[in-house]
């Protein structure tokens, strides 16, 4: 009990209590158990106060403290002196009650004789003792709640005001050192760390009453006893005993509590967090462990946000914002600085053979070489599927492509065998110097990319540096320069779609068909036609999302305007990529989105051309006798492309066939065209497959195509493409003006 807690009770009570029982005569002194007065009884003088207290302190020394029974002090004085100590509940003293007076006194209206008055005085100390002692209890019991819900309050405050939220590996960095800091100034603790060694991460934090080197000691023993032992048992544990085996196995001279944590990632412990005390503070208690562990679960957030979960390596967000800062850090200086693109070669040859599970195996393997052949300065990084890039700080351009031709040698030596089988591993890597480069973080990898792209096609396991005057190079750029604008436009819907009109071989040139087209919504609603960007989308894949846009959006118009469609004969036919054909879900996607449509399947058509057909005649087969089964339509484009066209109209269930444009242009001039246009008019009438000529550009043309037979036409001397809401809105006219 201190001195301040002590004087802070209210004792005038107590003073109106003895007053009642003693009247005017006695004085009452409350002490600490120095002997030091922490409050007397209103205008007691100076003097008297200390004559009494000196009597005390005397009687302090020739008495036993731990006496309770209250004693007089003096006897047979003009004033007797009694006191009582106060006690805890553990029984020390804590201060005393003094009450001085007279000899004979009045109690109530009657005198007290002076034989009676030892008896009176102490059963008046005994009561004010026992409820001073009680009240100081209570006291002590709130001071002591208040400390701790001020605890509580401080960690809910750690808790709760510390966010897991990032979106840079930079900032989840910083977050990180702000919470291992936070952890010491809110928890009341020496020191904090946080170690992830599968990632280089260590990150610690310590108050003032702790000195480097028992952090570095502590880390040291962190990492060799106790975080093999998380990895162990995964779980938390407390160490508050000098005795406890694990401490023992440290083997160390430096002793401290500490309270170690697991940080969880996918199931697998990725790190240690740990809070530690000097020897001689408070125990650690289970409180303190599950608060350690709430807050390893935000330390694991901000790592899994940051990181690749697969190979332990940090995620691409997390490289191009620690490559942005790097980029800006060389800009006008002169420091030497590389990026490699690293890429596996014939992955898919893995995954098709022997799994996507064996293929994992293989990325998490090199992803794991890499991180252990590059130094510590350097960073490598998993930017998605089998690709990786690797920042490389303070190396000169020579250097690094000795670096890459030993990573790339690495690999091929990395041994992997599945089932009894050695698959070998192969890497193909593009280097990008970045010394005196003006290049964003998205634009430096792009170029790596498009570098490791030509070192894959000059022969796998290759290196390849960049070099900006490269012909090859500047298209990729173009070409990636537009797969930015395709996600973009795919993510923001900036595609729109237009449709052609496709009429009749006749003299009344009605409208038949209407071919549903692609444009992209550029900058400034500029509208920019598919030959610009078509040809970067083949390349890197992006067909087939392109055409599930493509088959969503126009099925959802379609179905906005059935019913008033519902008059009009008119089929419309969406083109599909080669790569669609291939892709083994797409099928299975256009089933879905033409049941959930309720416009007639009979008025969709499906548009393939020849190449891509014949590139994927077993999946074209077996989409369009299921399509077709549902009652679609079926178009092949650029018929006579191919010298076994008239082959392939055998095998594939078509509706329509569309002449290649180039046999149109020239028909009136050309004999071999012409004779081509004829051979294909007539197999088609044949085999009950209606012909459409493509590229009608002049009227004369339209009229010899007409004289010959030929069953539609399309092209910019019938009609243009034009929006495709506006291609409805002139079939809706038409059906009006018919009614």
């Amino acid at each position: 009990m201190t001195y301040n807690s002590i004087a802070s009770l209210n004792y005038d009570k107590y003073h109106s209590l003895a007053k009642k029982i003693l009247s005017d005569h006695f004085e009452l002194v409350v002490c600490d158990s120095m002997g030091k007065a922490v409050w007397q009884s209103p205008d007691l003088p100076d003097a008297e106060l200390e004559s009494i207290l000196a009597k005390f302190k005397t009687a302090l020394v020739e008495n036993d403290k731990r006496r309770s029974q209250s004693e007089p002090i003096e006897r047979g004085a003009s004033k007797e002196i009694y006191y009582r100590f106060m006690r805890d509940r553990g029984g020390r003293n804590y201060g005393a009650v003094i009450v001085a007076v007279e000899n004979t006194i009045g109690v109530g209206s009657e005198w007290l004789p002076a034989d009676s008055l030892g008896h009176s005085v102490n059963d008046l100390i005994e009561i004010l003792v026992d409820f001073i002692d009680e009240e100081y209890q209570l006291c002590d019991e709130l001071n002591s709640m208040a400390s701790e819900l001020s605890q509580r309050y401080d960690e809910i405050n750690l808790v709760y005001h510390t966010s897991d939220q990032v979106s840079n590996f930079s900032e989840g960095r910083d977050l990180l050192q702000g919470l291992i800091k936070s952890c010491v100034d809110y928890l009341n603790v020496d020191m904090a760390a946080l170690l992830l060694p599968g990632k280089s991460v260590t990150i610690d934090h310590w108050g003032d009453n702790w000195s480097t080197a028992e952090s570095h000691a502590v880390l040291e023993m962190i990492g060799d006893c106790f975080y093999p032992r998380v990895v162990e048992t995964g779980d938390s544990f407390v160490v508050n005993d000098l005795n406890d085996s694990l401490w023992k196995k440290t083997g160390a001279d430096f002793y401290c509590k500490l309270v170690c944590c697991p940080v969880m990632l996918e199931h697998t412990v990725a790190g240690v967090m740990v809070i530690a005390g000097q020897y001689d503070r408070n125990d650690f208690t289970n409180a303190d462990k599950h608060l350690l562990e709430v807050m390893a679960r935000k330390v694991g957030k901000v790592v899994q946000a940051s990181f690749d979960a697969l190979t332990g390596l940090l995620n691409r967000r997390s490289f191009e914002s620690l490559l942005e800062s790097k980029l800006s850090s060389i800009k006008g200086g002169r420091k030497a600085m590389a990026l490699l693109f690293i890429n596996v070669d014939q992955l898919k040859v893995i995954n098709d053979t022997a799994g996507i599970q064996v293929g994992d195996e293989v990325i998490a393997s090199v992803g794991k070489l890499l991180s252990s052949e590059i130094r510590d300065s350097d960073v490598a990084a998993s930017l998605g599927g089998d690709s990786y890039g690797v920042l490389l700080e303070g190396c000169a351009p020579g250097n690094c492509i000795r670096v890459a031709n030993k990573l790339r040698r690495l690999v091929t030596q990395l041994p992997f065998t599945w089932k009894g089988q050695q698959y070998p591993l192969n890497i193909s890597i593009g280097v990008l110097p970045l010394a005196d480069v003006e290049l964003t973080a998205q634009d430096a990898i792009a170029s790596a990319e498009l570098t490791c792209d030509i070192a894959k096609q000059s022969g796998h396991s290759g290196v390849h540096t960049f070099s900006s005057k490269r012909v090859d190079i500047i298209r990729r750029k173009e070409d990636m320069s537009w797969v930015h604008s395709i996600h973009q436009a795919l993510k923001e819907n900036h595609f729109k779609l237009y449709a052609q009109a496709i009429y009749g071989a006749d003299h009344n040139a009605d409208i038949h068909h209407f071919e549903v087209l692609l444009r992209l919504q550029g900058e400034n609603g500029k509208i920019i036609a598919p030959g610009a960007f078509m040809p970067a989308a083949e390349q890197y894949r992006l067909m087939p999302a392109i055409d599930r846009w493509v088959v969503s959006e126009t099925l959802a118009i379609l179905e906005r305007y059935r019913e008033q469609l519902d008059a009009s004969p008119i089929t419309w036919a969406v083109n599909l990529s080669g790569q669609s054909l291939g892709d083994p879900g797409f099928k299975e996607f256009v089933l879905s989105k033409t049941n959930e449509c309720h416009f007639p399947s009979s008025r969709i058509g499906f548009e393939v051309t020849e190449t891509s057909a014949i590139q994927n005649l077993e999946a074209a087969q077996s989409f369009i006798y299921t399509l077709k089964s549902e009652g679609c339509l079926f178009y092949l484009d650029d018929f006579g492309t191919g010298l076994s066209s008239f082959d392939y109209l055998k095998i594939l269930p078509l509706d329509y066939i569309k002449i290649d444009g180039k046999f149109i242009k020239d028909i009136l001039e050309d004999p071999v065209s012409v004779a081509m246009v004829d051979a294909i008019n007539k197999v088609g009438q044949v085999m009950g497959i209606k012909t459409i000529a493509e590229f009608v550009e002049t009227e004369d043309i339209w009229k010899y195509l007409i004289d010959i037979g030929v069953d539609f036409g399309q092209g910019y001397g019938l009609s243009k493409p034009k929006p495709i809401e506006a291609a409805i809105a002139e079939v809706l006219d038409s059906v009006r003006q018919k009614v």
